[in-house]
């Protein structure tokens, strides 16, 4: 496979002046109308890491109604393919994700949020969505997020070998599962229970099989009774110490109370 072009990534003094600029609203305006730095104010540097693919996916789409990103599961994985396997410290490094906000794939962030006209609401926005901020700043970035969804998700079986009766033909079967539903996301990827491979493919799995099952419940209601009374049973057991039979029946019979009304 052909490999990519070097990932970039923004100097320190220009990503302080970028963030320094939303904070005091002076660039606000810029982010709400959508107009993009210009390339050559970024000052952008080749980092040593290679995307694993040529070019960096299309994540607009053009229909009868006009320009729509793509749904978020097909973007992550879109994403997670050309960028490929990062090291913690680098895929943890703001200034990769700022960096790719603000340059080839600003378009998409503007366009998948969109910012309102209030200005301090838009600033509150952006810095969650174009910059890094706060515990789940990653993984709330709009394009860190698509990376990081997918590599927490993609073929769990082969980080833990527990799992390998788990495996299917489809790497990012997990991934899409995950983002079928923002709840799903903001309770195992943006919260400290789903840090857990196990506890997080577990959840996923018995979401999948419920959805297999052809059940109405799996909506966002199910989804945050669901990761509530996960979380609550994870106060007295050790999940990720379970073996993944054991874990995945008592997801299950949560799952199953959550369905009957019974898990609140």
């Amino acid at each position: 496979m052909t490999r990519g072009k070097q990932l970039e990534y923004l100097p320190a003094e220009v990503l302080d002046k970028l963030r320094a600029a939303v904070l005091d609203g002076s660039k606000v305006r810029h982010y709400i109308e959508g107009r993009q730095p210009e390339r050559a104010s970024l000052g952008l540097r080749q980092s040593r890491y290679e995307a694993s693919r040529p070019e960096p996916p299309e994540l607009i789409v053009e229909t009868p109604s006009g320009l729509k990103v793509m749904p978020d599961a097909d973007a992550s994985i879109l994403v997670h393919r050309w960028i490929g396997a990062l090291p913690r410290d680098v895929a943890t490094d703001e200034r990769l994700w700022v960096a790719l906000s603000h340059g080839i794939l600003f378009k998409y962030c503007a366009l998948r949020w969109r910012l309102p006209e209030d200005t301090a609401k838009a600033r509150s926005r952006i810095t969650e969505r174009w910059f890094v901020g706060g515990k789940a700043g990653l993984r709330r970035h709009a394009i860190g997020r698509l990376w990081w969804g997918a590599e927490l998700t993609v073929s769990p079986w082969k980080r833990d070998v527990r799992l390998t009766d788990w495996a299917t033909a489809d790497e990012y079967a997990m991934t899409k599962v995950l983002f079928r539903l923002q709840d799903a996301y903001q309770g195992l990827i943006e919260r400290r229970m789903g840090w857990g491979e196990l506890t997080r493919t577990t959840v996923l799995k018995a979401i999948a099989e419920i959805e297999q099952r052809a059940l109405s419940a799996v909506d966002s209601a199910f989804c945050k009774r669901l990761l509530k009374q996960v979380n609550l049973l994870a106060l007295h057991t050790e999940l990720e110490a379970l073996e993944p039979t054991d874990a995945l029946a008592r997801v299950r019979q949560v799952a199953e109370a959550c369905i009957e009304g019974r898990g609140r």
